[in-house]
């Protein structure tokens, strides 16, 4: 417990069993199953050490098997090196001692808000790139648009027209017509493709190691995600 309080906050439930004797076995398994069953994201299974036969009963067949088929994540903190017992081997994560069990179940706090810093810098990166490059293409929308308005062109009919091309004038500026709505319908769909409209809305852009999540079916329980947000970035964890 003290070794989890040096790391990240997070919230810490004792779960008692006799850890060693002859009713030490049923009494495992039981508090194994109420830690299974709770909210709990991961259990650390562990006792401070002892001798072979103080620890013998965590070789017990149906605790070895209780620790198997767990569905939560286990790491194992048993004894000593020299005492391997077979709860270690049927955890999903072995360690020597409980301490070292807790270790590795919680990063340090000073490292996840280093790398959360540097998420957002590359976040605000990525999303500055995005946006300067629509900015781009809104910018030569708008300049295309104005190249092409109605005015130039009848501008520079009128200089050359007569009494003999009015219908020649008329289709033109038809064709400039549609050419017009044509640019008006590439500039709506420019500004709705934006990403920031989406932010702006509530919507947050999820990532899973870097890439783009648009699926429940890859993510699993235990699973780190990165949530953009129009200010931010947030860190999550898929229960």
């Amino acid at each position: 417990m003290e070794t989890l309080s040096k790391k990240i906050p997070v919230s810490t439930v004792l779960f008692d069993a006799l850890v060693q004797g002859a009713d030490a076995p049923r009494s495992l398994i039981r508090t194994l199953d109420k830690a299974e069953k709770s909210d709990a994201d991961l259990i650390i299974f562990g006792r401070g050490g002892g001798s072979k036969n103080d620890l013998s009963c965590f070789n017990d067949e149906a605790l070895v098997r209780k620790l198997a088929n767990c569905k939560k994540c286990v790491i194992s903190g048993i004894g000593h090196e020299i005492d391997t017992s077979l709860c270690d081997l049927a955890a999903d994560i072995y360690s020597i001692t409980p301490t070292q069990a807790a270790d590795k179940a919680l990063p340090n706090l000073a490292d996840v808000l280093l790398e959360l810093s540097q998420l957002e810098k590359d976040l605000s990166k990525g999303f500055r790139s995005h946006l300067d490059g629509y900015q781009l293409l809104l910018a030569r929308a708008g300049q295309t648009l104005e190249n092409h308005s109605p005015s130039s062109y009848i501008s520079a009919l009128l200089v050359k027209s007569s009494s003999d091309d009015i219908r020649l004038k008329s289709a033109f500026i038809s064709q400039i017509d549609n050419r017009i709505n044509r640019l008006k319908d590439l500039y709506l769909r420019l500004d709705n493709s934006n990403p920031l409209n989406s932010l702006k809305e509530g919507t947050g852009i999820i990532k899973l190691k870097g890439r783009p999540l648009n699926s429940v079916k890859q993510v699993k329980p235990g699973d780190e995600v990165e949530i953009g947000l129009k200010d931010g970035v947030v860190n999550a964890i898929i229960k």
